[in-house]
């Protein structure tokens, strides 16, 4: 723990390979605000928590610096695991339910973490203490605050401490190639509350406690109606779409968060001033919901231009020629790629899915490679050849991961397609129903322009 600010070449190494692979899990991925990161001062980053380690892990690399994080005390009780977390520079922080002094234990810990922030290390922690499946930010935990003012008073209060606010939003936060939205806020200066903290210390933690948390909410995607969660952020997805055309706003990733954000804001209000009767919107959205499952349709099928036939055609054609390539990349990366799969299916916590996922692919690929490797060597194969045999395994790994989710659009677009000849009425009926949804939405008269 003492030596943690001090990465050994190993970690450096581990860090380059997982940072690496990190952006093969996640091949697209956005950063905003990493102008909001101040540099040479004590910094606290405080992202919110859906994603387990991947949540760590993005910002770990997205903040391009060696980055000390806090995590719950229970994780550390083996030594043998301590020991490997310490080298991951991951310090524990104690809560009741540990039985232990956590005020005592907490001390030494919260010590060292002011000792790190102004040897210019920053820190980063999960200021909800838990993660959460659902786009909404939990109660903030006071531990951040705490550490953030022990800081201060250590150096007297004569140095700035900057706390960064930070969101993460996954498109599909359970699978690999999907995209990662990291937006940085703008820093929250401690220095704001010191007067505060020297008249009533509590009162000060509670106010920057929840100064974070409305920054927080800023800059990831939150629904307040815990009540009616699923239905509002249904409907804020399905009106986005006529929000952006009215807006005259580019679709992309940024542009789109932030759209929906402003729709789930305006959403909330609405219920709030009795605008919008959230039971009307939610048996909309269940019905809605109910026919899209009776016709085995996704919305985000059903709301994209049916693609014209010759067009699916030649796809089905380019997929059929393609096939033994997809299929060479499917067999020669089955093992690595299936056992993750096998093991993250089990986890009882599906905040984990990804993270086994990731994890178990990261350490599985390369001994597969090279068992394969010593394989091929006891064969008769000509030796020149082997190298670039191997070398065709991850790659055609990628093109079948990728070709497998191109297949999968076709099919979708031509289940649109064959709806909408065989059933035109029930394809009708679906356009029908969402385009109430969005009515419903929109009816309200509070979803004002953001220009």
């Amino acid at each position: 723990m003492q030596n943690i600010d001090k990465p050994s070449p190993f970690y450096n190494l581990l860090y380059t390979l997982l940072k690496g692979y990190f952006h093969l899990f996640y091949p697209r991925v956005t950063i905003s605000g990493r102008n909001n990161i101040p540099e040479n001062q004590a910094i606290i980053f405080a992202p919110n928590h859906q994603n387990s380690l991947m949540d760590a892990l993005a910002i770990l690399f997205a903040a391009n610096r060696a980055v000390v994080f806090l995590a719950r005390a229970d994780i550390f009780r083996k030594p043998r695991i301590a020991r490997i977390l310490y080298f991951l520079r991951i310090l524990p922080v104690y809560r009741t339910r540990d039985g232990v002094d956590t005020k005592e234990s907490n001390d030494e810990i919260f010590k060292r973490t002011v000792e790190l922030l102004h040897s210019g290390t920053p820190l980063a922690m999960m200021p909800e203490g838990v993660h959460s499946p659902i786009k909404r930010l939990q109660p903030l935990k006071k531990g951040i605050c705490r550490i953030a003012f022990m800081a201060a008073e250590a150096t007297h209060f004569d140095r700035e401490l900057l706390i960064v606010p930070v969101g993460l939003d996954y498109t599909n936060r359970d699978h690999a190639g999907t995209h990662l939205l990291i937006n940085f806020g703008k820093p929250i200066r401690v220095s704001d509350y010191y007067a505060l903290y020297r008249e009533n210390q509590q009162q000060a933690i509670v106010q920057l406690r929840n100064d974070l948390a409305e920054a927080m909410k800023t800059e990831m995607i939150h629904v307040e109606q815990e009540a009616y969660y699923q239905t509002i952020l249904s409907a804020a997805r399905f009106a986005l779409g006529r929000y952006l055309r009215e807006e005259n706003i580019k679709p992309g990733r940024l542009h789109n968060f932030r759209a929906l954000q402003h729709i789930l804001n305006h959403l909330n209000q609405a219920i709030e001033v009795d605008a919008l009767n959230p039971g009307h919107l939610q048996e909309a959205v269940s019905t809605y919901q109910r026919m899209l499952g009776h016709e085995k349709m996704h919305d985000e099928v059903l709301v994209k231009k049916a693609v014209a036939w010759p067009m699916l055609i030649i796809k089905a054609i380019i997929a059929v020629l393609l096939l033994p390539l997809q299929l060479y990349g499917m067999v020669t990366n089955a093992v690595p790629y299936w056992l993750p799969q096998y093991f993250s299916g089990k986890a009882k916590d599906p905040q984990f899915i990804s993270s086994i996922n990731y994890v178990l692919s990261f350490v599985l690929f390369p001994i597969w490679y090279l068992v394969v490797f010593a394989g091929l060597m006891l064969t008769p194969l000509p030796v020149g050849i082997i190298p670039g045999l191997l070398l065709s395994f991850p790659l055609t790994g990628l093109f079948s991961f990728y070709q497998y989710k191109a297949v999968k659009r076709w099919r979708n677009q031509l289940r649109l397609k064959l709806l909408m000849i065989k059933k035109p009425g029930a394809y009708n009926a679906l356009t029908g129903q969402r385009n109430q949804i969005v009515k419903l939405v929109f009816e309200t008269g509070l979803l004002a322009s953001k220009k």
